[in-house]
């Protein structure tokens, strides 16, 4: 028991220390690598949402442009297709007055057509109506200028010095129908301004129809459209697009309230953002970050500090913007930082968790390698044990162990007065064997003949391996010498048969000699001794045969 105490401390508990103690060191870094870890994720978090929300402001605000620089480069051929249209619906009065009266005078035809087309307005303000012209440049219908009918308009020039009824009629002649622009007096204005029309040519009469819109109206109604984009454009929370032309009016804003009014009717701090945001977006073409102190926060209704990303649109002189409120930055920050401490105390508890387990592991590994190490270590020492009292060839008991139980024997023998016997025998002509056949072949030989006597013998009884060739038998509790010469008989009859190995047979004998307790002596020195000369009586006798001491 000692030696296992001894055993369990040094197998067990010291490794156990040892890998506790190196644990504890190895948690302990890892914990401080993982605060660490935390540390600079909260510091990169901290960054990375800064970055984070000015890109997406500016991608919000690159889209917008981008949408409405689409949508600007789009709206006049959708306005063409629109007045084309409405050219198409004209024609189509013209053509069916002039199918339903064509046999009527050319004057009276255009005459109900007048009056058919006179009256008809469209577009949002109703500054659009038809106009007829004949190939000559007499003009037929001309709704906001009564007076000019009936008289050649051929050579009135626009506000550019230009002809537009001759450009019209020129049209007319090369293809039928056309886009044109030209400069003339809106209603109720007195300074001509930009029109872009459509007109074509309705053959049977000698005619051409047209209609056109003033661009500043065109211009307007889609600035109205991106103005209500603006406006209605939200997301998150509080996000909201804001937007001022270059005169400082305010285009879109959150609070509605605000939205027309000019720069000069804000309070200086806020009138100098505002020119400088849009000074700022005039030089940048590419757009520019501004951080400032916005006057309202719509979540607190309080001036907050602002970082927005402002770009400007040059064919509406508008600048637009948007941006995020440091306070809103801090609450995503502080929401970042409790997820990253819930991770940060996950993982530390995960962490004491695999700790313990492993701990809990390598105490069961090693309380199973000790009693396995135990149970080597006996079955070692067994077979130690075993390897000093037996023939590590053969496994037969060895000299020293026959001898304890031939002197037991006699000790019984003596108390029981009963006899026993002792065989020496010696294979013959082993040499041979070995010389001829090789030692491996010899050991198989011997532990053949080592089977074959111990199969020969009762349980009771002993054989062991004196040595090199030679065997000793102990029988106990023989009755007479006719037992033992049974015995000798069975192992020579045995023996008398070809020993066979690997397909290969050998034919071997044995000399055997026998001494006999009490009669040939009374103890294991003599009795060895007597049984070792008369197996030498029984070699001279010719081999192949036992003898008893005489």
């Amino acid at each position: 028991m000692k030696y296992n105490k001894k055993l369990f401390k040094w197998i067990v508990i010291l490794p156990l220390l040892g890998v506790l103690i190196t644990a504890i060191f190895l948690v302990k870094i890892f914990v401080s690598y993982t605060k660490e870890s935390y540390e600079k994720s909260m510091f990169q978090a901290h960054k990375d949402i800064i970055k984070q929300n000015k890109l997406d402001a500016k991608e919000r605000i690159e889209n917008l442009v981008y949408y409405i620089q689409k949508s600007q480069n789009s709206i006049e051929q959708e306005y063409k297709n629109n007045i084309k249209d409405l050219i198409n619906f004209a024609i189509n009065i013209i053509d069916t007055s002039y199918k339903e009266y064509k046999h009527l005078p050319k004057q009276e035809i255009l005459e109900k057509i007048k009056i058919k087309l006179r009256e008809v307005r469209f577009f949002d303000n109703e500054t659009g109506y038809f106009f007829i012209i004949d190939l000559e440049g007499k003009a037929i219908l001309s709704p906001p200028r009564p007076f000019l009918e009936d008289t050649n308009v051929l050579n009135i020039k626009d506000a550019s010095g230009n002809y537009p009824v001759k450009e019209a009629i020129y049209i007319a002649n090369e293809s039928v129908d056309g886009y044109g622009e030209w400069y003339w007096q809106k209603p109720n204005e007195k300074v001509m301004k930009k029109k872009l029309g459509y007109v074509r040519v309705y053959e049977p009469l000698g005619i051409y129809v047209g209609t056109a819109r003033y661009e500043e109206d065109i211009f307007k109604s889609f600035k109205k459209d991106m103005q209500k984009l603006l406006i209605d454009t939200r997301y998150g929370e509080d996000g909201y697009i804001f937007a001022f032309d270059y005169n400082g009016y305010i285009i879109s804003h959150v609070k509605k309230s605000l939205i027309g009014t000019n720069k000069n009717s804000a309070k200086p701090k806020g009138k100098k953002i505002i020119e400088s945001i849009i000074e700022g977006a005039k030089q940048s073409k590419e757009g520019f970050f501004m951080s400032y102190i916005a006057t309202l926060n719509p979540k607190t209704g309080k001036s907050a500090r602002k970082t927005s990303f402002i770009k400007s649109i040059p064919t509406l002189k508008w600048a637009i913007g948007t941006g995020v409120y440091s306070n809103d930055v801090s609450e995503q920050i502080e929401k970042r930082h409790q997820i990253l401490k819930k991770d940060l105390t996950k993982t530390i508890s995960n962490i004491a968790y695999f700790a313990t387990a492993f701990l809990v592991v390598i105490l069961l590994l090693e309380i199973v390698i000790f009693y396995k190490l135990i149970k080597v270590i006996q079955n070692y020492q067994d077979k130690l044990k075993h390897n000093a009292k037996h023939d590590f060839l053969t496994a037969l008991p060895n000299r020293r162990l026959f001898r304890d139980r031939l002197n037991q024997a006699i000790k019984y023998s003596k108390r029981n007065q009963i006899e026993l016997a002792v065989m020496f025998i010696d294979v013959d002509s082993f040499k041979d064997i070995n010389d001829n056949l090789g030692h491996d072949i010899g050991d198989e030989v011997l532990q053949k003949i080592a089977l074959i006597l111990k199969e020969s013998i009762r349980e009771s009884d002993v054989v062991a391996r004196q040595g090199g060739d030679e065997f000793i038998v102990l029988i106990n509790d023989c009755k007479s010498r006719n037992d033992i010469m049974l015995v000798a008989d069975k192992i020579q009859k045995t023996m008398h048969k070809p020993v066979c190995m690997n397909g290969i047979c050998h034919d071997v004998t044995l000399s055997i000699g026998i001494s006999m307790f009490p009669h040939d002596g009374e103890d294991e020195k003599t009795l060895l001794k007597h049984a070792d000369i008369a197996m030498y009586k029984a070699k001279a006798d010719g081999r192949d045969r036992y003898n008893f001491f005489n």
